[in-house]
């Protein structure tokens, strides 16, 4: 039997499973892979900085104000390595009830303009060790507590009035100079004497001497500027 040329001929069934279009298809199944590999690769770099972020990059901490004597918390996320923030700081007031009593009593001034400043406590981020400031020196004092949980210096402070206006009026002027290293001396002072007028000689006596030191060892390793300053601060306590 004889075929026409130009009459398609049926060739059965595929079974062998080769495609009609042997050239188009293959060009196809190469195009969706590469843009599904790109989707994934993209996908699966948001969700790794993503985790990172959520787990690596959440630092948290405290601050403290010293022209205020209050403290807040602080919290926020940030891409670790790149150290991009990418999260709003979140923060809470922390201040307890020794800085409040303080605050209340008007035992410092409270000199918040134009804004108060804050220093750093401490901070943490996960996977590190944790960073302190040196307010951190001063945040010690203020949240010690007796056996019974009970703030110590402010059992102190409620007990000694009088011996109080005078310790933190001189504790707040070395945080506000920045010289927290100071501070543990006067409340080791303020351990030993419960009399008005021998605390403040006391208090004199002893950051004189020790600005005194801090102005020596300045000298010695030829800051010759801030020794002189320090010696100067000496001075006003004689």
């Amino acid at each position: 039997m004889n075929r026409s040329p130009n009459r398609p001929v049926w060739e059965g069934p595929n079974l062998g499973g080769t495609p009609r279009n042997a050239e188009a298809e293959p060009a196809d199944r190469a195009k969706r892979p590469r843009w599904i590999r790109w989707g994934l690769a993209i996908l699966g770099g948001l969700a790794a900085v993503y985790l990172t972020t959520h787990f690596l990059g959440h630092i948290r901490g405290e601050e403290f104000s010293p022209t205020t004597f209050e403290r807040r918390s602080f919290a926020y996320y940030q891409i670790p390595l790149l150290r991009i923030q990418v999260a709003p700081v979140v923060r809470q007031v922390t201040t307890n009830d020794l800085e409040s009593l303080i605050r209340q009593e008007f035992l410092v001034s409270q000199n918040s303009e134009p804004a108060p400043r804050w220093d750093l406590v401490r901070a943490h981020q996960a996977g590190r060790p944790t960073f302190s400031g040196d307010a951190e020196i001063l945040a010690v004092y203020l949240d010690a507590r007796t056996s019974t949980g009970n703030l110590v210096w402010q059992q102190w402070t409620q007990e000694n009035r009088e011996l109080a206006r005078i310790l933190w009026v001189e504790i707040q002027k070395l945080a506000e100079d920045g010289w927290y290293l100071l501070v543990p001396d006067l409340f080791e002072l303020a351990e030993k004497t419960d009399e008005v007028d021998a605390f403040q000689q006391l208090i004199d006596r002893k950051l004189a001497e020790r600005y005194d030191q801090l102005a020596g060892v300045e000298r010695q390793l030829g800051n010759d500027r801030r020794a002189g300053l320090l010696a100067e601060r000496a001075a006003q306590y004689r």
